[in-house]
């Protein structure tokens, strides 16, 4: 199943969530407390386009990522896994997003953004059927 796409720009600050797509087609979030022990935070609005969505990310070869200037995505199934891969790839690249981004020389706000959604993702993995939410 491909990541969807929904748009709900509303909020000041995108987030991590796990969720599993309920019968009925709608999405109910995890809340064990493994998952509620981690921060959830991935960066506030505008990071959706000027990182996220930034030319220098999609020349990686990110194509779930970028998705968040649209909106918010769900990431389920093999999706999951192309999202991980694509975190990993923004941490091998730190140091060049921090310069081509012109984002300074302190990588923590992007390390701890990258990390939270990892760590959703590793726990994720280990339960059948869940997705992870970012938006």
């Amino acid at each position: 199943m491909d990541c969807e796409l929904i748009i709900s720009l509303n909020n000041m600050s995108l987030t991590v969530a796990a969720y599993i797509r309920t019968e009925n087609g709608t999405f109910e979030y995890l809340k064990t407390n493994k998952l509620k022990a981690l921060p959830n935070f991935f960066g506030v609005e505008k990071t959706r386009n000027t990182i996220w969505s930034s030319n220098f990310v999609k020349s990686l070869g990110c194509q779930i990522l970028p998705k968040l200037n649209d909106g918010d995505i769900y990431c389920e199934a093999e999706e999951l896994h192309l999202l991980k891969k694509e975190l990993l790839l923004l941490f091998e690249n730190i140091d060049e997003i921090m310069i081509r981004l012109n984002l300074g020389e302190d990588k923590s706000y992007l390390t701890n953004r990258l990390s939270n959604a990892l760590n959703f993702i590793n726990i994720a993995e280990d339960i059948d059927d869940v997705g992870i939410y970012i938006g």
